[in-house]
């Protein structure tokens, strides 16, 4: 269990382009 699963997207975690261009939205968002 991570982050990525609390809220949902676990998948994001099995794909990692996806998940860096998560990461960087969160930067975008202060997140």
């Amino acid at each position: 269990m991570d982050e990525f699963d609390t809220i949902g997207l676990g998948t994001f975690r099995s794909n990692p382009d996806h998940r860096d261009r998560y990461i960087e939205l969160c930067d975008e968002l202060g997140v």
